[in-house]
């Protein structure tokens, strides 16, 4: 469970700090599990441990997001369950990036 939150933290740092960095390390993340491949910054992590963490992210974002503007975006855990890969890394890339 550490390394999950060791991961989200370090991506939320990023993302404070280097936007365009964070684009891509969520991207690669989408590549990993993806392709079922080991993550380089997280190499103990898994394919489902990434999804939670993006899970994680993708729900605190939404929350922070519905708080402020009133617009609720989707669970990440009901995008999940979709069996469209490329729907989910749209979904993913809108709540986490939404400069994109």
């Amino acid at each position: 469970m550490r390394k999950l939150a060791n991961l989200e933290l370090s991506l939320l740092a990023l993302k404070s700090c280097d936007f365009e960095d964070y684009i891509e390390e969520i991207n690669e993340i989408l590549r990993c599990i993806e392709k079922n491949v080991t993550y380089e910054n997280a190499p103990g992590l898994r394919s489902h441990d990434l999804i939670r963490v993006l899970e994680r992210m993708c729900y605190r974002s939404s929350l922070a997001e519905s708080q402020t503007s009133g617009y609720h975006y989707p669970r990440a855990d009901s995008l999940l369950r979709t069996s469209s890969i490329d729907y989910i890394q749209t979904k993913v890339r809108k709540i986490l990036i939404k400069n994109i």
